[in-house]
């Protein structure tokens, strides 16, 4: 608002600006101010779209879509790289009104300021930013059956499923179902088959071969269940512990 609206002098302190006053840019700007805003704002960037590359409405409307929120959503002051390269510094505006006291544009920059925020302040809103985006972006994405959702089978029904026929295979305690999975690739029904109920938690990370991040959200689609005490072991330690408690 106060580059809108003129304030009253006698209410502001008063500086020496004679350098600002005899430069002849700087007053054809200020005598023109609101014709450069209504060019530069709006029809500046429609007229390099249009020319450029015919995307007239896009210059005119896309464009300050382009700017993001890297540190709070919840200010309507927003970042843009061009905007800032071009102002010196001017379009790092959602770090100005996230860190007020911070005299500074930008958290880059080699400008010396003795109020400058840490940069583990900085640091812990970038992320929290980063968060949200990364929180909105999985979402949109199938991550399989939640593994608090998925049910319970004893090792016994593990086996006795895979034995019916199910290409059941169990990871750190969960069981996958693979059977839609084995037949899209020449020898993939073989190896699968002959890992069937087991855990194949070593072969699949390092035994065979030491599968990629992108390898187990693809199995995370395939979960089933999970089974009632981890896997195999923990099963024989239950029964252990069973046994020992009759015994006594």
């Amino acid at each position: 608002m106060w580059m809108l609206l003129k304030q009253d002098p006698k209410g502001r302190g008063r500086t020496d600006i004679f350098d600002l006053d005899d430069d002849p840019i700087l007053m054809w700007q200020h005598k023109n101010y609101g014709l450069v805003i209504l060019c530069f704002e709006t029809l500046f960037s429609m007229v390099v779209a249009g020319l450029s590359w015919g995307d007239w409405k896009g210059g005119l409307i896309y464009v300050y879509m382009r700017p993001s929120w890297p540190l709070d959503g919840r200010h309507s002051p927003r970042d843009h790289v061009l905007t800032a390269l071009v102002m010196l510094g001017e379009g790092y505006h959602n770090f100005h009104h996230e860190f007020r006291p911070d005299y500074r544009n930008a958290k880059v920059g080699l400008a010396y300021n003795p109020k400058h925020f840490r940069a583990n302040k900085i640091g812990k809103g970038s992320s929290s930013a980063a968060q949200k985006k990364v929180d909105q972006k999985r979402t949109q994405l199938d991550w399989g059956i939640a593994i608090e959702q998925l049910p319970v089978m004893s090792w016994d029904g593990f086996l006795a499923e895979s034995h019916a026929g199910k290409a059941l295979v169990t990871i750190a305690g969960v069981v996958h179902d693979l059977s839609g999975f084995m037949g899209e690739r020449p020898g993939r029904k073989t190896l699968i088959s002959s890992a069937t109920g087991k855990d194949v938690a070593a072969l699949f990370n390092g035994d065979v071969y030491d599968h990629s991040n992108a390898a187990y959200n693809l199995l995370s689609s395939m979960r089933d269940g999970i089974i009632r005490g981890g896997g195999e072991v923990g099963i024989w330690q239950e029964k252990d512990a069973e046994k020992l408690k009759t015994t006594e």
